[in-house]
Formats: structure tokens, C-alpha cells, sequence
């Protein structure tokens, strides 16, 4: 995602993915929010494979519940 220019994932109705189906990302930078925006831009997505990241994934455990 940081190859993304600024501002282009707030701006998502210029842009979609409707052709991808499968997305590696290595060592993500951003938060879970900024993830979930860019997912949200594709709309054909049946595998994520995220890599690294420790930022997302220290987010990630706190937001998340884990059942007793």
C-alpha cells in the first residue's frame, strides 16, 4: 500500500480491482482501518495472505475477542 498515492484510498469511487482475486502483502505498515479500506476496493478478493506487519498485527490482537 505504500505505493498507493496519498488520498487515493479516501477517494474510492476513481478506483476498483474488480479482476483480483488473490493479494500478498509483506510487512504492512498501516493500520486495520486503512486495510480494510483498501479491501474494500476490491470487491472480487477470495484470498489474503498478510506477511509480516507488526504494527497491524499488535492492532489487531486488541481489537479482536477471543471466546473463554
Amino acid at each position: 500500500m505504500s505505493n498507493i498515492p496519498t488520498g487515493m484510498i479516501k477517494n474510492s469511487s476513481s478506483i476498483c480491482f474488480p479482476q483480483l482475486t488473490f493479494l500478498t502483502i509483506e510487512e504492512l505498515c498501516e493500520t486495520v482501518d486503512e486495510l480494510e479500506s483498501l479491501l474494500l476496493l476490491i470487491p472480487s478478493l477470495v484470498y489474503l495472505k498478510l506477511i509480516g506487519g507488526k504494527k497491524m498485527m499488535d492492532e489487531f490482537e486488541l481489537n479482536v475477542s477471543y471466546p473463554n
